[in-house]
């Protein structure tokens, strides 16, 4: 029986996180906006930054074939390619928080690789990762940054607030006010 890894990536803080984030959102000219066009940013800025980056859209029946059926999105860094299921691709374009966060969560992987070439390592899986190497946390902190960046969030926001404003799910939305909230605290 094979032992099995874990994938590494070069560690990254949250704030380092924030950083890269806000850099992209400036970058883009999406600094002063809340409701970021993730798809747009996707189909059209993507490929700009990514040399032979390719979107694909699958049906759920072949998106399950490939790649399972608890995914619903996936980028492979080898072939530059994101895939991403139909039903989350148009609910993204219907403003889903969920599907948004998701598209947001792929397109942080894509660019995470793209910083920084070299950092994905496999490492046996007995061994301890710190969370600031985790990959798919990584993408998670990068996706909600890029969506709910902690500079727009007001101080009087609310979970509601913030859901509608950015365009992302209540457990999205709900996560960023608590963060806010402690980051006040030490301010």
């Amino acid at each position: 029986m094979s032992q099995q890894s874990l994938l590494w990536a070069p560690p990254l803080s949250k704030q380092q996180i924030e950083i890269i984030a806000w850099e992209l959102r400036k970058q883009m000219g999406l600094d002063r906006r809340c409701d970021i066009p993730i798809l747009h940013i996707l189909e059209i800025v993507t490929p700009k930054i990514i040399e032979n980056f390719e979107l694909h859209i699958l049906t759920v029946e072949e998106f399950s074939q490939e790649f399972g059926k608890t995914s619903h999105g996936l980028y492979v860094p080898e072939q530059k390619h994101l895939y991403l299921r139909e039903d989350v691709y148009y609910g993204a374009w219907d403003n889903n928080g969920r599907d948004r966060f998701t598209v947001a969560h792929e397109f942080a992987h894509a660019i995470l690789i793209e910083l920084f070439p070299q950092g994905l390592h496999r490492i046996a899986s007995n061994v301890k990762r710190p969370t600031y190497q985790d990959p798919e946390w990584q993408a998670n902190t990068l996706a909600s940054y890029l969506l709910i960046p902690p500079k727009l969030i007001g101080n009087e926001m609310t979970v509601e607030n913030i859901m509608n404003n950015f365009s992302v799910s209540f457990t999205a939305a709900k996560i960023a006010h608590s963060n806010y909230k402690k980051s006040e605290q030490y301010n």
